[in-house]
């Protein structure tokens, strides 16, 4: 039986590559985008990779989603397609909140620099 951090693993990959389809881009587009090998890619796609919160925020970037958009379980409404998925349930949820509260944390960081604290 996969443990909880496999299963978000996995999940979050079969997102990513729900997106990276949804704009037509094979592999190594999306490898390419993010500065990462073919192997290293195809790894987080299939959950067998762990990511950093640089990982999760430059893959986000460069599929032009909010990482949030990464761990939701509900459907993606784009220009060209209505697809509903259910990627990620009760199993990544408090992921989901460590997420946010990190993303909030380096929000704050980047206001603060700007206004030269």
């Amino acid at each position: 039986m996969a443990s909880r951090v496999e299963t978000c693993r996995r999940q979050f990959g079969e997102r990513i590559r729900l997106y990276r389809q949804m704009r037509g881009w094979d592999l190594d587009d999306l490898a390419t985008r993010l500065n990462k090998s073919l192997a290293t890619l195809s790894r987080i796609e299939t959950g067998k990779q762990n990511l950093t919160m640089v990982d999760i925020v430059a893959i986000a970037e460069a599929l032009e989603v909010s990482p949030r958009d990464l761990f939701q379980d509900e459907a993606y409404q784009g220009p060209n397609h209505s697809i509903g998925v259910k990627v990620i349930g009760t199993h990544c949820e408090k992921l989901v909140g460590v997420l946010e509260t990190a993303l909030s944390e380096v929000h704050g960081i980047r206001e603060a620099v700007k206004v030269g604290l």
